[in-house]
């Protein structure tokens, strides 16, 4: 989930979107513009019409604002936004060359992510063995797992940031940081 809002819609979105969108050519779609904040408000498809918000980021909305309403500069020492593929990308050091919910992309993921994670195998069978599959898709299990691994790679000051930490972060109208990790 984003962390950080821009006060208006831009083109393109963020500066760390549109960094992560570079770094992983054919799986940049996988990287949605983050809504401005003055959509955070709108309730229904019809409000957010013609303001620059995809489906999907509408969709998560919900989720978007119970995360704003949470974090505060401080606490963002500590809670950080990341995304699995960009997350995966820098694993293998080339853009993934499957998409996730194929058969081939989620074997290109968990082998990415075995070495770094040892279990992660018996806990996406664990996972899918409990939750029914209409409510947890294997590829959102191994997203997860995979951010497991970046936050191992933040704790030991191993993880890349977008923009990169030799660049002042952009702020948003709050104060928080608007940057993405890896």
């Amino acid at each position: 989930m984003p962390i950080g809002l821009p006060a208006r819609r831009a083109t393109g979105g963020r500066a760390c979107e549109r960094e992560a969108r570079a770094l992983l050519g054919p799986r940049r779609s996988s990287v949605f513009s983050t809504p401005a904040r003055d959509v955070l408000h709108c309730r229904s498809w019809a409000d957010v019409r013609g303001r620059g918000i995809s489906k999907q980021a509408f969709h998560l909305l919900p989720k978007i604002r119970e995360i704003d309403a949470l974090i505060t500069p401080g606490l963002q020492r500590r809670v950080r936004e990341t995304h699995p593929e960009l997350v995966f990308r820098h694993l293998a050091g080339r853009p993934l060359r499957h998409a996730k919910r194929t058969q081939l992309g989620k074997a290109e993921r968990l082998q990415l992510l075995t070495p770094h994670l040892p279990g992660a195998r018996r806990l996406l069978a664990t996972s899918l063995e409990r939750h029914p599959r209409s409510r947890v898709a294997s590829d959102d299990v191994i997203d997860a797992l995979v951010l497991v691994v970046a936050a191992q790679r933040m704790l030991r000051a191993e993880a890349l940031r977008l923009p990169p930490v030799t660049v002042a972060a952009p702020r948003d109208p709050c104060g928080l940081q608007m940057v993405i990790w890896a």
